[in-house]
């Protein structure tokens, strides 16, 4: 009896830019498809269970699937890849008895196809994909209506056959491995705090609130999408508010600190650092961005001043004011009132 079994050993990029036909006509391979250890690593997979006294060869199919498993129209290409799909075969010997075989798509990239339009080539493509007969999960794909966003993300699915002692090819149910999600990398959150203002806070505030900009656009117009913290390297993490949104501006709230325990090595300290870090919750991407806490309480004390703007320098124009906000400025402590005798 034959007990193959299939697993993913890399998982590939979460993020890939799907090569149009365009791109790998005249045998381009158009670009490749990484593995997620990163440093243009490959997708690889692990098979187990081969043994010659049963079977003679080992046949591994590939091709691509929805996230909930349907066919999807875009394809495989490059080394190993045949009709949109990725067919692996060897030869078992006594020697791969009891081992592992390592499989690795080193040259294989993923090839989309148009949506809409009326030149019909996803309903080609679809019809490319059901004749490659390949379908590990039995769904049909015309019961999965395929729209431009659902198109750019997929899986890939594997499933082992082997051809036994006397030439007939048999499918492994048990053998079969998905990757995870692969996306467009057009839907790819980017995350960068460019500069905070201000770019130094206070132990003994109250409270204190920051802007955030950020090097590209927010991805979410949502507050409740963030989470906020004051992060002092591991030691201790402050939760902090996220209070509006505006394009690449992101405004929060520090909490005061007074009386909280301090990260150790820093009692002395004049200035905490720390980091700003603003996790979006839909992706898990976080961004940081350095911050220092000062202890003085001469500075403490300047909080007490009137609301009043200050220009923000952009890295970009040498440091010179580009944009004049306005900078809220939060009593420290308790107010004292000063009294002029006559």
């Amino acid at each position: 009896m034959v007990s193959l079994s299939l697993s993913i050993l890399e998982q590939p990029a979460r993020y890939h830019r799907f090569r149009y036909e365009t791109e790998i006509a005249g045998g381009k391979l158009g670009g490749l498809l990484y593995g997620r250890s990163g440093s243009k690593s490959c997708v690889r997979l692990t098979l187990r269970g081969a043994d010659p006294a049963v079977c003679r060869t080992v046949i591994v199919i590939g091709g691509t699937i929805s996230p909930d498993g349907y066919p999807h129209p875009f394809y495989m290409h490059g080394d190993s890849c045949e009709s949109g799909a990725f067919q692996w075969r060897r030869d078992i010997t006594a020697a791969d008895v009891g081992k592992e075989i390592e499989i690795c798509l080193e040259k294989v990239s993923l090839v989309c196809v148009p949506h809409g339009g009326s030149s019909g080539k996803l309903q080609k493509a679809i019809k490319r994909r059901e004749d490659i007969q390949f379908n590990p999960f039995n769904k049909k794909i015309s019961e999965m209506k395929y729209t431009s966003r659902n198109v750019r993300e997929l899986r890939l699915v594997f499933q082992a056959y082997y051809i036994d002692l006397n030439g007939k090819t048999v499918p492994c149910k048990g053998a079969i491995a998905q990757t995870e999600v692969i996306s467009d990398i057009k839907f790819q959150t980017k995350l960068e705090i460019e500069e905070a203002h201000p770019s130094e806070g206070y132990v003994h505030a109250k409270q204190q609130e920051m802007w955030l900009y950020f090097k590209d656009a927010l991805p979410h117009t949502d507050a409740s999408q963030y989470n906020a913290f004051l992060d002092f390297e591991g030691e201790q993490i402050v939760q902090c508010k996220v209070l509006w949104l505006k394009k690449q501006l992101m405004s929060i709230t520090i909490p005061s600190l007074r009386g909280s325990a301090l990260p150790e090595g820093s009692a002395t300290a004049d200035r905490i650092e720390c980091s700003i870090r603003i996790v979006d919750l839909k992706s898990d991407v976080a961004a940081e961005h350095e911050f220092y806490l000062s202890r003085s309480c001469t500075l403490c004390n300047s909080l007490t001043e009137p609301a009043h703007k200050r220009s923000r320098c952009s890295p970009s124009n040498g440091g010179q004011p580009e944009t004049e906000i306005a900078v809220i400025s939060l009593p420290a402590s308790d107010s004292v009132e000063v009294k002029t005798e006559n």
